[in-house]
């Protein structure tokens, strides 16, 4: 019993960086947020190997390449301008 306490406090101390190390996009009410904006997400664009969130309640419209993401999590609404643009994800 102590040894599975012990593998689950493990894994639960392990797993918290990786959850606050994500970049996630603000959340505003009715405004559409821009990826190139650095705003957007807290001061920097998300780089190659980001994780990313588009939280619940946030619109973010990709109007730029993005660089190769980690991962990408859309709980909210991400739209495509209406350009030519390019989501990439690391292999």
């Amino acid at each position: 019993m102590i040894t599975l306490f012990v593998r689950l406090l493990l894994f639960v101390a392990l797993s918290l960086p990786l959850v606050s190390a994500a970049q996630t996009a603000a959340r505003t009410s009715g405004k559409e947020l821009r990826w190139s904006d650095a705003a957007t997400w807290g001061g920097e664009v998300p780089a190659a190997g980001a994780d990313v969130v588009v939280p619940a309640g946030a619109t973010v419209l990709l109007d730029t390449d993005t660089a190769a993401l980690g991962n990408l999590a859309i709980e909210g609404t991400l739209r495509f301008a209406a350009a030519d643009v390019e989501l990439k994800a690391a292999a």
